[in-house]
């Protein structure tokens, strides 16, 4: 009925779809693994911006909290580099933490203080850690 040379002709075609379907599954899975950690430190940074943003917010209404004068203002500046690193907890938020400090300068008549505060917003831990940083300068006459 076969020929002696068309004898287990299909076998070897079947072995290379079944590799080739293979290969195409492992490449789908891993572009696809990829793309999940892509979204998640996406995420991940987007929260340590906010972090940021919160810490410089928090620092710059420390610095003017009951601060009638330059003095009081340039204390509350020294102040703020003393703080410890501050977890954050609002939905949104939570595992972030920020850290902030803070600079003192005055122009050259002396007539106005110059702060600049840095914050840095820190999220997540281990590979998924993100970081940034923001600065805010604000003045008082």
């Amino acid at each position: 009925m076969f020929h002696k040379g068309q004898q287990g002709f299909l076998m070897p075609l079947a072995l290379m779809l079944v590799v080739g379907i293979s290969v195409l599954a492992i490449a789908v899975s891993r572009l696809s693994g990829q793309s999940t950690t892509s979204i998640t430190l996406e995420e991940m940074s987007a929260r340590a911006f906010y972090a940021a943003e919160s810490g410089g917010q928090l620092a710059v209404g420390y610095l003017y909290l009951n601060a009638s004068d330059r003095a009081q203002t340039d204390q509350h500046c020294n102040d703020l580099n003393g703080f410890p690193v501050i977890n954050l907890f609002p939905s949104g938020l939570t595992g972030c933490r920020t850290r902030f400090s803070c600079s003192a300068s005055a122009n050259p008549a002396n007539t106005a203080s110059f702060y600049t505060i840095s914050s840095q917003g820190v999220c997540g831990s281990g590979d998924f850690t993100a970081e940034r940083n923001i600065q805010v300068t604000t003045v008082m006459r």
